[in-house]
């Protein structure tokens, strides 16, 4: 089991929580315990937990005593990362580009077609060079 599992256990699913084993909730220790650092009515309790003398599987049995009375994950659990725009448009090379590259970067068309794909911004900085000096 995981520490997602073991997460939505807590939050969510607290009659499956006898499930998890003691190996389980030792595993998932540090992971679990990083999250609720992140939040401020936490922070003590979870700081305490990281001494290498406290016992792993009690601190999850306590965070989920804790949690006995919350039955949704909590918005400041699982942090959203930023989304990366995807760039939708994407210019093609003509015949004619492609042709230019070819001849001056001793390349096959599959070697090209690799390195559009892979490298387009490369590729369209070496093709407005050569079109400066032709």
């Amino acid at each position: 089991m995981n520490f997602i599992d073991i997460v939505n256990i807590i939050f969510e699913n607290k009659y499956k929580y006898k499930e998890i084993s003691e190996k389980d909730k030792i595993d998932g220790f540090f992971k679990i315990n990083q999250k609720f650092l992140l939040n401020k009515k936490l922070f003590n309790i979870c700081n305490s937990f990281n001494n290498k003398s406290c016992d792993k599987a009690s601190a999850i049995d306590l965070y989920n005593i804790y949690f006995k009375n919350v039955h949704k994950t909590p918005g400041w659990y699982w942090t959203k990362s930023p989304l990366k725009k995807v760039n939708t448009k994407v210019k093609k090379i003509s015949n004619p580009d492609k042709q230019l590259l070819i001849e001056n970067f001793q390349l096959t068309e599959i070697d090209l077609d690799f390195l559009i794909t892979n490298f387009k911004d490369d590729v369209d900085y070496e093709l407005k060079i050569l079109k400066r000096f032709k």
